[in-house]
C-alpha cells in the first residue's frame, strides 16, 4: 500500500484552512466547486482519513453507484464538490488542531458525546459541520479536547 503524501499545514494560519491544500486545488475554491472537482480529490480525502471509499461516500451523501459514475467520468458534480471541500476543510483543521493527519483521522471517525456520533457523520449538513468547526476552534485555541 502506498503511503499518501499529505500537505504540510504547519505554517498555515488556522483561519486560512479551507480544504484546498488537502485536495490540491489550484484554482479559486468557488470556481473549482462550480466546475466540479476531479475524482482524485475524493481519493486525497479518502487517503487522509484512511477510510474505505464506501464509508467516505456515505459521509458525503454520495451513493455507491454515483461514486462509480463520477470516478468513471473523472469529475464530481458541483453539490458533491461543495461537500468534499467542506469535509476537507474540517480534516485540515483537525490535522492542525491535533498536530497530525493520523490524529485527525481518528478524531473525525470516532463517536464523541458532544455530537452523539463521529464528527465525520455529524458534518453531513452545514449546521453539523459548523458545530464540528466550533469544536476544532475550541481545541486549537483553548486546548480543550
Amino acid at each position: 500500500m502506498e503511503i499518501p503524501v499529505l500537505p504540510d499545514l504547519s505554517l498555515v494560519p488556522f483561519e486560512a484552512l479551507d480544504g484546498t491544500r488537502l485536495l490540491d486545488l489550484e484554482s479559486e475554491p468557488g470556481r473549482a466547486v462550480r466546475s466540479g472537482f476531479p475524482s482524485v480529490s475524493f481519493d486525497a480525502l479518502q487517503d487522509a482519513l484512511g477510510l474505505p471509499s464506501a464509508a467516505l461516500a456515505d459521509a458525503l451523501g454520495v451513493a455507491p453507484r454515483t461514486l462509480t459514475r463520477r470516478r468513471s467520468a473523472g469529475r464530481f458534480a458541483p453539490d458533491e464538490s461543495d461537500r468534499l471541500l467542506r469535509m476537507a476543510r474540517l480534516v485540515e483543521m483537525a490535522a492542525v488542531a491535533l498536530d497530525s493527519f493520523e490524529a485527525a483521522a481518528v478524531w473525525m471517525t470516532t463517536p464523541h458525546t458532544l455530537f452523539g456520533e463521529s464528527p465525520l457523520q455529524h458534518s453531513d449538513t452545514n449546521p453539523g459541520a459548523r458545530e464540528v468547526e466550533d469544536a476544532l476552534y475550541a481545541i486549537e485555541f483553548t486546548g480543550a479536547a
